[in-house]
């Protein structure tokens, strides 16, 4: 018997190479919840970001729609840079899953100052969240600053988390954060460079316990919670008392500028988006499968409570994925041939849904 608890990703090889990540793309756990073309600019799912910084603005005018892709359009406007981005605020929240859009960013020499984003945003003060899934600046394409929440109350104070993953103001006078389900963690994600240039896919997985990060198709970082401590941003907060955000988000697509820009840098400037996609996975979470002989090939692919199979074989040349809450256990003569692949997936005892 063979027998995979908690906190564990199970991978048998039984084939040459490297196994396929966990993505849409081979994995039936993932279902198609939310698909975005760009071939229009439906208002009843999107607004027009219309917000301003000191040195930007939001123009509703610089955000349009060629050949099925959405540009965001930077310019110079003398004291202000004119920028553009789309948000759901208001109309459409997203919850765990996977996340996935074709862009094409304006990185490169004289581009210092470009602030890019692919993100997800909700709440203020005590109520937020954030995950910035790409956020590469324009000069050399490095990505930063991923998980983060409501850090500053009212007066500028930063804020803890306890053992019970709640946030408790240090300064009596910041704002009452007790609601607060993340912390900020921030830290470099390998620079792509000149690739960017180029259209690539960028993705994101969202579950209670992590969060990994794609570049076509391909994990590049990943983070689980509440124990990875690496690059912590802020000393109050320790490494075990990260949480990735809990609350459902709403999307974000902007073109931004920082304080980096150069009297170089080159205007206008052009994002593209296209394809944004919303997985989510099929879960049943209260119920278990059990079963011998099983059918890997009729079944339909769920989170189950748990999953206990014998006698039974991976079909060749196969590659099958088995999903569970709190465990998976092969028994008797369970077989997975040459040529085949079984990946098995606990999900920490939290169901995913």
């Amino acid at each position: 018997m063979v027998k995979l608890g908690l906190n564990l990703v199970f991978i048998l090889l039984f084939s040459i190479g490297i196994c396929r990540t966990q993505t849409p793309n081979n994995d039936p756990h993932w279902i198609l919840d939310f698909s975005e073309n760009f071939d229009s600019i439906n208002p009843s799912i999107y607004n027009y970001s219309d917000s301003q910084e000191d040195i930007y603005k939001f123009e509703p005018a610089n955000v349009s729609i060629n050949s099925g892709q959405l540009n965001l359009t930077a310019i110079d406007g003398g004291s202000q840079f004119l920028t553009a981005g789309i948000n759901t605020r208001g109309k459409k929240e997203f919850s765990y899953g996977y996340f996935e859009i074709d862009a094409q960013f304006p990185i490169g020499p004289n581009r210092a100052g470009y602030w890019c984003v692919f993100w997800l945003q909700k709440g203020s003060c005590h109520n937020y969240g954030e995950i910035d899934i790409w956020e590469p600046n324009g000069q050399d394409a490095i990505f930063n600053d991923r998980y983060h929440c409501g850090l500053w109350g009212t007066s500028g104070s930063p804020t803890t988390i306890d053992s019970c993953h709640q946030c408790l103001p240090i300064d009596p006078g910041s704002c009452n954060c007790e609601d607060l389900y993340c912390k900020r963690k921030s830290g470099f994600l390998p620079s792509l460079g000149g690739s960017l240039t180029s259209w690539n896919k960028y993705s994101f997985e969202w579950t209670p316990q992590h969060g990994i990060y794609y570049h076509n198709n391909q994990p590049i970082d990943f983070a689980t919670f509440p124990t990875d401590n690496l690059n912590d941003f802020h000393p109050a907060f320790p490494g075990n008392a990260q949480i990735v955000p809990s609350r459902k988000q709403e999307l974000y697509l902007t073109f931004q500028m920082d304080e980096y820009v150069q009297p170089t840098t080159t205007f206008p400037a052009v994002l593209k988006f296209d394809n944004f996609k919303y997985y989510r996975l099929n879960v049943d979470c209260n119920t278990p499968l059990v079963a011998g002989h099983f059918n890997f090939m009729a079944h339909t692919y769920r989170v189950q409570k748990f999953i206990s199979l014998t006698h039974s074989a991976v079909p060749l040349n196969t590659k099958i994925f088995l999903r569970a809450v709190e465990y998976v256990e092969l028994n008797g003569s369970f077989t997975v041939p040459l040529g085949s692949e079984l990946t098995v997936i606990t999900h920490y005892g939290f169901c995913p849904n």
